[in-house]
C-alpha cells in the first residue's frame, strides 16, 4: 500500500502551455497542450528532491505568488494515489482495454507529435485526474540513484527500456508512460515508470501543494 507522508492537493492536469505562461508572466494564449519544455531544474531548483523549491524557480515563483508555502513537483507515490484512486489492479479499470478509455496511447505517434495534444481529452479517473497515465512521462521529486535504485525494482517492478547503469542523484523518477510507449506492459502501473536527467526537457510536470 502507498502512503502519501502528509495530505496534500494535487493538480487534475499535468501543467499546460498557457498555465506556464501565466506563472511566467509571458504573454498568456489559451493552449491546453502539455507544457514539455521546461527541465526539473527549472522547476523546481538544482538543490536535492528533499529541499524546498529554490526562489528563482518556477514552483519558487507560484509560492511567491500565492505566499503559500507547499508548492512543488508530485512525488511518485503522490501521483500512484491520484493515478489509482483506491484500486488495486495493475491496470486502472482493471485491463488494458478499459485503461485506454483513460490514458492517450498512440504508438504511431513519434517524437515531440504528442505535445499537440490538449489534456484532458479522455475520461478522469473516479478521483477526477486527467492523463495520470499515457500522454506524456511526467517528473516526480523522487531521485532515481544508487541507494533507492533496488527498492524501485522491488516495489514496482523492472523499469521499461531505461538503462541501470544510469542510476545517480542527477536523475529523476518519470511516472505515466508518455503516447507512444502504448503497449499493454507499459501503461500498467508497474510498467509507467521511468527516469531523466534534472536537466531534461523529456517530461511534464504536475504539481502539488502539501499542506505544512
Amino acid at each position: 500500500t502507498v502512503v502519501a507522508e502528509k495530505p496534500y492537493y494535487l493538480a487534475i492536469f499535468p501543467m499546460t502551455q498557457s498555465q506556464y505562461k501565466r506563472l511566467a508572466e509571458e504573454t498568456v494564449s489559451s493552449e491546453s497542450t502539455v507544457l514539455q519544455t521546461i527541465s526539473w531544474q527549472a522547476m523546481h531548483g538544482s538543490a536535492g528532491p528533499a529541499s524546498t523549491p529554490s526562489s528563482d524557480s518556477l514552483c519558487g515563483k507560484l509560492i511567491a505568488k500565492t505566499g503559500m508555502a507547499g508548492f512543488d513537483i508530485q512525488t511518485t507515490a503522490e501521483w500512484e494515489i491520484a493515478a489509482r484512486c483506491g484500486t488495486t489492479d495493475a491496470y486502472y479499470g482493471g485491463s488494458y482495454e478499459e485503461t485506454l478509455k483513460y490514458a492517450v496511447v498512440d504508438a504511431n505517434l513519434s517524437g515531440t507529435a504528442y505535445q499537440s495534444i490538449s489534456v484532458g481529452t479522455r475520461k478522469a479517473n473516479l478521483w477526477g485526474f486527467y492523463d495520470t497515465m499515457g500522454l506524456t512521462w511526467e517528473f516526480t521529486r523522487d531521485a532515481a540513484n544508487s541507494s533507492g535504485w533496488a527498492a524501485l525494482h522491488a516495489q514496482y517492478g523492472a523499469l521499461k527500456g531505461i538503462p541501470t547503469s544510469n542510476n545517480n542523484a542527477a536523475y529523476r523518477v518519470h511516472i505515466g508512460a508518455r503516447t507512444g510507449w502504448g503497449t499493454n506492459s507499459v501503461i500498467s502501473y508497474h510498467g509507467a515508470r521511468g527516469q531523466g536527467w534534472t536537466t531534461s526537457t523529456a517530461a511534464a510536470h504536475r504539481l502539488v501543494w502539501v499542506e505544512p
